[in-house]
């Protein structure tokens, strides 16, 4: 079957761009990570602010996907929980709600961090929906915050393994893949029309290209990589290349 043009032209690029992204993880990989006091400074903020407890965060961007460089900002992703009384209240609380902290320095020295929040009944309900975004909280290498189990004795999970690994393996049981390949082509197509096909030739930045490109090796992935034991799908964009190079040699 013939491949549409936009498809090919993504595609095309997948070689010089994957080449980047393993420069860039390979650079990235030796940092010592000297922004994660301003992580955690920022989300006992939000915290304090909100009244909220921070159960899990994670960064969910080019640094985990592997695509960084130097002056990257932080996109953090975070699941919370109220207290008790909140959720015994008739007022509605919130679902999710952003929190942004733009860099005080004037020379880049210091990146900006956003922070996306989910209450963790909203959080496992998408995450129930196949909702890749909140696949890649649970899959992201750099995890700023994660609740200890240790804590709470009567959780109900094995403390043998942290709790949010123990969610990432109950999602190769639960997630449709044939739903999660079609949700991720149609915000393939979105943003390549948003975000590429409606820009001037030559003013659309490289990341742009990564997004989607990601999108469509992730639905290759999904409809050729049959081993339930190689789930889930590759976060990191150089992981994902090679993983799908080897699935391609087996077929």
């Amino acid at each position: 079957n013939t491949v549409d043009t936009p498809t090919s032209l993504l595609l095309s690029r997948c070689n010089s761009i994957g080449r980047d992204c393993s420069d860039a993880s390979s650079s990235r990989q030796e940092e010592e990570l000297p922004d994660n006091a301003l992580i955690h400074q920022c989300l006992a903020e939000i915290e304090e602010k909100h009244n909220i407890r921070i159960i899990l965060a994670s960064e969910c961007s080019s640094r985990s996907i592997g695509t960084s460089h130097q002056n990257s900002d932080h996109d953090i992703a975070a699941i919370f929980v109220y207290p008790t009384d909140r959720y015994l209240s008739l007022k509605p609380v919130a679902k999710s709600f952003q929190a942004d902290f733009p860099s005080q320095c004037n020379n880049d020295q210091q990146p900006d961090v956003q922070v996306i929040l989910w209450e963790s009944r909203h959080a496992f309900e998408l995450l129930s929906n196949n909702n890749h975004t909140l696949l890649e909280v649970f899959q992201s290498p750099l995890v700023y915050r994660v609740f200890d189990l240790n804590d709470a004795k009567n959780a109900g999970l094995s403390t043998q393994r942290s709790w949010d690994r123990q969610v990432l393996d109950l999602t190769g049981l639960t997630f449709d893949r044939k739903r999660l390949a079609r949700s991720s082509l149609s915000q393939g197509e979105s943003n390549y029309h948003r975000f590429i096909k409606s820009k001037p030739k030559g003013n659309v930045r490289q990341k742009k290209y990564v997004h989607v490109i990601r999108k469509i090796l992730l639905v290759e992935w999904l409809l050729n990589e049959t081993n339930t034991s190689s789930w889930p799908p590759p976060i990191h964009m150089p992981k994902l290349l090679q993983s799908l190079q080897e699935c391609n040699a087996h077929h």
